[in-house]
């Protein structure tokens, strides 16, 4: 049985020596380990009323994961009604800085549910357990310094293990500097190089089988090889995770308008519709997320 252990430990902040989590999510048996602990590490944080702001970096602390994972975890706690995102504009966080470019996330858990009120202004601000080493947004670095620290090698390995994988079983080489992003959430899930390699050149050795060319990426090897499910993740959520906003939108987009397109010339015409409904559902879920943010 796969275990879920960091790729990187991170040292860890001070805390309170108890958080209170949902019920609910203690007996749910398809949440994934690691969302449970960014909603234990979320409530860490919480005052009597569910509500708290930690930073992407300070939850990434307490797990050892990126501030990129915790968002992909996070999105996740709020589509099964875990957590809920206050807006900036309703709930203003006490010595934020107007002008800053980053906006830290205002949370509530939602101990009963989607069916839990909004908080009262009272309850917004209700004092909050003092935990140390509490870092703003602004230290969340998105390149190679910084938090992901360790990780770079890492994710430097699973990128040249997809590249090694496909070049031994096709010959071909293929561009090491364009899976870092790939490799950065393979390497937070725990994926090795070794089993980035063996799925490469497997379905290398299948697509050439089949005349086609050897994968372009290590995203599509990390669909193929249902690394995402694997270790509790959707292949959706992988796609998501390799992309801007914008471009996931897109994707979601030409998708839907392919099986439009296609479905008058199929045996099973219905197939393609629903897949096509499937599409736009979550692309309809995404731009409502966007407003959500906006706001």
């Amino acid at each position: 049985m796969r275990t879920f252990k960091p790729a990187i430990r991170q040292s860890k902040p001070e805390t309170r020596r108890y958080a209170v989590l949902p019920a609910k999510s203690i007996q749910d048996d398809d949440l994934h380990p690691t969302t449970l602990r960014v909603l234990g590490a979320i409530s860490l944080h919480t005052n009597k009323y569910g509500i708290c702001w930690p930073s992407r970096i300070t939850l990434g602390r307490h797990v050892s994961r990126t501030p990129k994972t915790i968002s992909m975890h996070v999105t996740r706690l709020i589509k099964l009604g875990y957590i809920r995102k206050l807006t900036k504009r309703g709930y203003k966080i006490p010595g934020w800085k107007r002008n800053s470019r980053y906006a830290t996330n205002r949370y509530q858990v939602l101990y009963d549910g989607l069916q839990t009120a909004m908080p009262s202004k009272e309850q917004f601000y209700a004092p909050r357990p003092k935990i140390a080493e509490e870092y703003p947004e602004e230290m969340v670095i998105e390149n190679s310094k910084g938090v992901k620290g360790g990780n770079n090698q890492l994710i430097s390995i699973i990128s040249q293990a997809f590249c090694s994988g496909v070049q031994k079983a096709s010959g071909i080489s293929r561009n090491v500097e364009n899976q870092q992003k790939e490799a950065e959430i393979l390497a937070d899930m725990g994926v090795t190089g070794e089993e980035v390699e063996e799925a490469a050149a497997n379905m290398t050795l299948e697509l050439m089988k089949e005349g086609r060319d050897p994968p372009l990426s290590l995203n599509q090897v990390a669909i193929w090889a249902e690394h995402y499910k694997q270790h509790g993740l959707e292949a959706i959520d992988g796609i998501k995770g390799s992309m801007s906003n914008e471009a996931f939108q897109g994707y979601l987009k030409g998708a839907a308008l392919k099986y439009l397109w296609r479905y008058k010339y199929k045996k099973a015409p219905v197939d393609d519709l629903r897949k096509a409904k499937w599409y736009l559902d979550k692309l309809l879920e995404e731009v409502l997320l966007d407003t959500v943010k906006i706001r």
